[in-house]
């Protein structure tokens, strides 16, 4: 199941957030040595990581961090926004548009441990931010990401179109592009097919209303 953490809910998922900012200074900071991130004991954090933040993890049976992704809408500030001259074209600003960053997996799930990419928890997760995207009425979401990731997204048949064209960073130290990518029932019914899962992922903890807690 892929988990959706927001504002309202986050403080049920403390110690799977707090896994999840460790897990970011693991991947970024010490395992891509990225120049420029906020990373404060052990857990890497950012602007973007605000109230208007969705993460969606997969967590495993013991309740820990799988893998994860965080999506901010591009009617506020976002990381594609602040690195815009990477896109030729203008960044949307668009409430079915959002912003899909910090995509990660724990070291047991990754690539390099099996080789049949993605594990089952990154096919949860792909078709958990498709069922997120169709929940939230979202048609497009843009990226800033490694050059690699958007090569596996484009050959996993994800429609993935490029808005500038890869380009270096930090002296060579790896490549990035910015991309966008068409979301809908089309690209989900798509992928139910290729990960052999038909059952939705998707769930999302809903907190009491105000009106339902004074009627309680």
């Amino acid at each position: 199941m892929i988990h959706v953490i927001h504002i309202e809910n986050q403080h049920i998922y403390a110690r799977q957030l707090d896994q999840m900012f460790q897990l970011r200074h693991q991947y970024y900071v010490e395992g891509h040595g990225w120049a420029g991130l906020t990373s404060k004991d052990g857990r890497e954090t950012d602007e973007f990581d605000d109230e208007t933040a969705v993460y969606l993890m997969s967590l495993d049976p013991l309740g820990d961090i799988a893998a994860s992704v965080r999506l901010n809408p591009t009617t506020g500030p976002t990381l594609l926004k602040k690195f815009a001259d990477w896109s030729d074209e203008a960044i949307p600003n668009a409430a079915n548009v959002w912003d899909i960053s910090r995509w990660m997996a724990a070291t047991q799930h990754r690539r390099g441990t099996h080789p049949r990419w993605p594990s089952n928890h990154q096919r949860e997760l792909m078709l958990g931010i498709l069922e997120f995207c169709l929940s939230r009425e979202i048609a497009r979401l843009v990226m800033l990401a490694e050059h690699r990731l958007a090569e596996r997204i484009a050959a996993y048949g994800w429609p993935l179109r490029y808005l500038g064209a890869p380009r270096d960073y930090e002296n060579g130290k790896g490549t990035a592009v910015a991309a966008e990518i068409g979301v809908g029932i089309d690209v989900l019914a798509m992928t139910r097919i290729r990960t052999g899962l038909s059952e939705p992922q998707l769930m999302e903890l809903a907190l009491p209303t105000e009106q339902h807690r004074k009627a309680s």
